[in-house]
């Protein structure tokens, strides 16, 4: 919002001096070249940008839920997924399974904890 401009109730302009690297020798205190009033609408700004693209971000992932399912699935199954099976799955379409590995899943039982006394002795 200060550097690049980020805003369109600021518009295109820098604020600040643009020093804002801190390094031996220099004020940790100094200044802004601009009023606490503007400093005020600056923070609502980047509070306003912030919390826009979290929801954004969230209503992005509640779309895609299924597929990110998937994804995760595959991954268990697999351990990993190349660029083309993540993008199959991302547009819905069905990936081949290694049977072997997709019956295995099936017919697995959560493992007890050891409380639970199926520790081997």
């Amino acid at each position: 919002v200060t550097k690049y401009g980020m805003s369109t109730k600021l518009g295109p302009v820098t604020y600040g001096t643009g020093n804002d690297e801190v390094f031996l020798g220099r004020d940790f205190s100094a200044t802004p070249n601009y009023s606490e009033k503007l400093a005020a609408v600056i923070d609502e700004e980047i509070e306003n940008i912030i919390l826009s693209q979290y929801d954004r971000a969230l209503e992005t992932l509640r779309e895609h839920m299924p597929q990110l399912h998937e994804v995760a699935k595959q991954l268990y199954l697999n351990e990993k997924i190349d660029g083309v099976d993540f993008q199959n799955i991302m547009e819905g379409k069905t990936l081949k399974m290694d049977e072997n590995k997709s019956e295995q899943i099936e017919h697995d039982e959560p493992k007890k904890s050891i409380d639970e006394g199926t520790a081997e002795e």
